[in-house]
């Protein structure tokens, strides 16, 4: 070794120092966020030389009782239900206002629907959804957390990949591919799929982390019509060639506003680049995280867009409280706060943290206080999250601790109370709890919120939310946000 030889990086001196340290202490830099490289040698397509076989995407047939509907009876049914179409080239189908009017579906299919639903009629994001699907037209659609659109889309689903007469050959791919951000989401939605197809004679398979490759792909292999996956797995498959994407037809992006807030926007891009461009797309959004409008305007094409329900007037039945206290006080005031919230034995809290660290350790200091406490978090076993959740649900625990991005998941059915311990780490994730604590609560629920001056960065816009919605803004919260707004240089932007 040359101790002549200065280290490669030198540690800044300061007033002082003695200049023998130096090479003592070296600098300490902060590692590079490294970006996936999942796909990136995955060639894209030459889809001239391909020539992919032709199929026919308008397989709407219009019942006489919807196509003789008024518009003024249209339009009464979408202001009452508050169905807004934003936009679209061309009229917009009338709604399908009873299972009787779904024509273009098979009657098997419409059968299966009516014993899940013990009769009914279709909801009114079912009811717009359906005749703009399967009149061939890609498809946006901007719901509020916790709306059930499921049916929406795998029932036109199910009917084009039967409208699709292919040969049988494992090795062509699937007809259609739903991609969704969670792996309890993506079992959901193959569990519809499986009950409503497999008596039809479809084949649905899903993917997802937490299930090892082999025993996936070996699904996979027995050839199947719809593939459900996370973005992540999915494409691990496409680029290991175990799974081809050139037979899709029909491309289903539920969620794309957490798959942003998860940073698998370039996943998603790989995948639908795989898959060809004359397909028809569904896309689901619940809020508008920055890059959303980019991925939608890359992925859709002569799309019609439709709002079902007004966030705000759901969102004003929440009552939101922000607390803003050192981050040292902040268990000690959560224990104050869980003091006033479980007086009555019958109530449930949830309470959100950044980490899966943070969730244990505040589990423990709770347990020790005699509170019944149970966490959840993504690393845990899939059958061990569940048997929590539904204990939790049946009120064998009183406080459930989860992280931020498992809590997008949660089925939170009667609980009144969240608790963000720690505020989010994307700032529109705040809303995203909102309208999900909106969608659950009998009777409006309350969402406390504990802000420390490390978070000032989203102080502006929280007040600007509290503001919006009608709610109490604490002044130390507003002197943060002017004292972050009166830190940042003319020009430049807080970081």
């Amino acid at each position: 070794m040359n101790f002549f030889e200065p280290p490669i990086l030198y540690y800044r001196r300061a007033t002082g120092d003695n200049h023998h340290l130096i090479y003592l202490r070296p600098l300490r830099r902060r590692p590079e966020r490294c970006k996936s490289q999942l796909g990136a040698e995955l060639p894209k397509p030459d889809w001239d030389q391909i020539q992919p076989r032709p199929f026919e995407k308008n397989i709407y047939r219009e019942h006489p009782t919807t196509a003789s509907r008024s518009a003024a009876a249209v339009d009464d049914y979408r202001r009452a239900n508050g169905v807004v179409i934003v936009k679209g080239r061309g009229p917009v189908a009338n709604p399908i206002l009873d299972f009787e009017e779904a024509r273009s579906f098979p009657d098997d299919l419409v059968d299966a629907v009516r014993k899940e639903r013990n009769g009914g009629t279709p909801t009114c994001i079912e009811a717009q959804c359906w005749p703009i699907v399967l009149s061939g037209r890609d498809f946006l659609g901007v719901v509020q957390a916790g709306s059930s659109k499921t049916h929406a889309y795998v029932v036109p689903a199910i009917a084009h990949s039967l409208s699709f007469q292919r040969p049988p050959n494992t090795g062509d791919g699937p007809l259609v591919v739903v991609l969704a951000p969670s792996r309890e989401l993506v079992q959901q939605i193959h569990h519809l799929f499986r009950d409503l197809g497999q008596s039809l004679g479809l084949r649905s398979v899903c993917v997802h982390s937490g299930v090892a490759k082999g025993t996936q792909y070996a699904e996979l292999a027995l050839g199947c019509d719809v593939c459900i996956g996370t973005p992540g797995r999915l494409l691990e498959f496409v680029t290991e060639q175990r799974l081809k994407l050139f037979s899709c037809t029909f491309l289903v992006v539920d969620g794309a506003d957490r798959m942003l807030a998860m940073g698998l926007e370039r996943e998603v891009a790989k995948i639908a680049q795989q898959i060809r461009p004359d397909r028809q797309t569904v896309m689901w959004v619940g809020s508008w995280p920055k890059g959303t409008r980019r991925l939608i305007e890359s992925l859709l094409d002569d799309y019609v867009q439709v709002n079902f329900g007004s966030a705000q007037p759901r969102a004003m039945g929440v009552k939101q409280s922000v607390c803003v206290v050192k981050k040292a006080e902040k268990e000690h005031a959560l224990a104050e706060l869980l003091e006033d919230l479980l007086r009555d034995e019958v109530e449930r809290v949830v309470v959100f943290t950044k980490t899966q660290e943070a969730v244990r350790k505040v589990a423990s200091r709770l347990r020790e206080r005699n509170w019944r406490t149970v966490v959840v978090h993504r690393g845990m076993a899939l059958e061990q999250r569940r048997w929590t959740l539904s204990t939790f649900r049946a009120g064998g625990f009183c406080v459930l601790l989860s992280t931020h991005g498992c809590g997008r998941d949660l089925a939170l059915d009667g609980v009144r109370f969240l608790i963000n311990l720690d505020f989010p780490v994307k700032p529109y994730g705040y809303a995203m709890f909102v309208n999900q604590l909106a969608s659950v609560a009998d009777e409006g629920g309350q969402l406390y919120t504990f802000f420390t001056p490390d978070d000032c960065r989203h102080a502006e816009e929280l007040v600007a939310t509290l503001r919006q919605a009608g709610q109490v803004v604490p002044r130390e919260l507003c002197k943060l946000a002017k004292e972050t707004c009166a830190s940042v240089r003319p020009g430049r932007r807080a970081k």
